[in-house]
């Protein structure tokens, strides 16, 4: 598994009904926002002082996150989503 570093997670990507718990959407009213689950982040953003600032998110977190500010890996064959943690817009 790829370690991500500073405020970077890994994301598996999940349709909205995954996320939302069986709730089905038409396909015109889908939204422009993705859903995901968080594979790992991680250790935070490192200030100007040295000092670590935290991550907020941690693994197994089903986040909502703006699709154009995540970047495509391919892990063990297993197509995933790099980003910071600043891009994700909440959590489910």
């Amino acid at each position: 598994m790829l370690t991500p570093l500073s405020d970077r997670i890994i994301v598996k990507v999940l349709d909205e009904k995954e996320a939302k718990g069986g709730l089905w959407t038409p396909e015109g009213a889908r939204s422009t926002v993705g859903y995901g689950k968080v594979l790992a982040a991680g250790p935070g953003r490192t200030n100007a002082g040295g000092e670590i600032t935290p991550m907020r998110l941690k693994k197994d977190d089903v986040i909502v996150f703006r699709p154009t500010a995540s970047d495509f890996a391919i892990i063990d064959g297993d197509e995933v989503l790099t980003m910071y943690e600043g891009d994700v817009i909440g959590t489910v």
